[in-house]
């Protein structure tokens, strides 16, 4: 079975602790700036939840733009540790050109287990 996605945080900062919990640092779902604007570091975190209790997967996090385009995309490999895994992705200097909905995709093996609600949004001030 594919795992599901439980959860997407979009942060400024990722603080993982030695006993591998993780503080996320400025959560937020929008952006306001004058545009356009290159963001310098930000961080997505996907947390999975699978059937089976240690599995490898390959994930790759996509931004899409508000016209539909690949702005920027991360993969990489993932492990479920005890039926989880927390995929943490830095994203640095991405470009924002425009105000508008921005598409965040999560893959699992080449299939997309996110929904159209996994968003943020950029605004121009």
């Amino acid at each position: 079975m594919t795992p599901k996605l439980k959860n997407l945080t979009i942060c400024e900062n990722v603080i993982i602790a030695q006993n591998k919990t993780r503080s996320y640092i400025n959560i937020f779902d929008r952006v306001k700036s004058d545009l356009p604007v290159v963001f310098p570091k930000f961080y997505i975190v996907s947390s999975i939840e699978s059937d089976q209790e240690s599995e490898k997967y390959i994930e790759k996090i996509e931004i899409i733009d508000p016209d539909g385009n690949v702005l920027s995309k991360i993969e990489g490999d993932t492990q479920t540790e005890l039926y989880k895994s927390h995929f943490i992705c830095q994203f640095n200097n991405i470009n924002f050109q425009k105000s508008g909905k921005y598409l965040v995709r999560v893959y699992i093996n080449g299939s997309e287990i996110t929904n159209s609600n996994e968003s943020f949004v950029v605004e121009n001030i």
